[in-house]
């Protein structure tokens, strides 16, 4: 569901400052929904378009950028979702930027982080002796839209620092990554992997989060696309990912 409606606030004493106004709108907003959890979301554009042009967000590469509320339904296994429209951060003189940050810090708090090797997570499925010990899975801890993970500030350092090194991130769904080591990695290995499940895998279309391959630079601590088998191009979302 999508916020519709247009309130106005008189913020225009230099006393309300940027956090002032954040809190306004966070308290504003709990009357009007209840409780919810501000959770950064990354999908791909499609999705996106799919929703409304009018809600703020920020486009890299073939990823989307967005803030959802989420909020449990009582008795249900669904979440009640709303997306804000732009108009309601104008009315409360947040920018957006200040906003997504503002979202990842409190999803980094509420949701940590979750890197782990993908037979931990899937013991019942992967052996411990098998290759998938090197790759590992990163998202939230409640596994909700935790592609956005990546956001958190030293979340990517800490992964490199688990895997050994610098590492390659194929986006799995919205709700994660898989990490596997750059190292002898396959460029167009990865991209058919990735390609199949996007096409196979997938639950939802809703689901999926990007046709292109990342890779973090752990001595440079820096984010790259992996753009053809030669060329890395910097990728920047927005935030401070150190």
């Amino acid at each position: 569901m999508t916020e519709t409606r247009t309130f106005f606030f008189d913020f225009s004493s230099e006393s309300c400052n940027e956090r002032t106004r954040l809190a306004a709108l966070e308290k504003f907003l709990t009357n009007l929904h209840g409780h919810m959890l501000s959770i950064p979301v990354l999908m791909h554009q499609d999705t996106r378009k799919r929703l409304t042009d009018e809600i703020p967000y920020t486009n890299v590469l073939d990823f989307s950028i967005t803030v959802i509320r989420v909020q449990p339904v009582a008795d249900d296994q669904r979440l009640r979702a709303i997306y804000l429209k732009r108009n309601v951060l104008e009315n409360f003189q947040i920018p957006w930027k200040t906003y997504l940050n503002h979202a990842v810090s409190e999803s980094m708090a509420k949701a940590p982080l979750l890197c782990e090797s993908i037979c931990d997570l899937y013991p019942q499925d992967i052996p411990r002796d098998h290759e998938g010990m090197k790759t590992f899975v990163i998202s939230n801890e409640l596994r909700l839209f935790g592609a956005s993970a990546i956001l958190y500030p030293g979340a990517l350092a800490l992964a490199a620092e688990r895997m050994g090194g610098s590492f390659c991130l194929i986006p799995s769904s919205v709700h994660e990554w898989f990490l596997t080591p750059l190292r002898n990695a396959s460029f167009s290995m990865l991209k058919w992997m990735l390609a199949d499940g996007n096409r196979n895998v997938l639950d939802s279309q809703d689901d999926l989060l990007s046709n292109e391959i990342l890779c973090y630079d752990s001595e440079g601590q820096s984010l790259y696309w992996w753009k053809d088998s030669h060329t890395f191009e910097t990728v920047d979302f927005g935030v401070d990912l150190t």
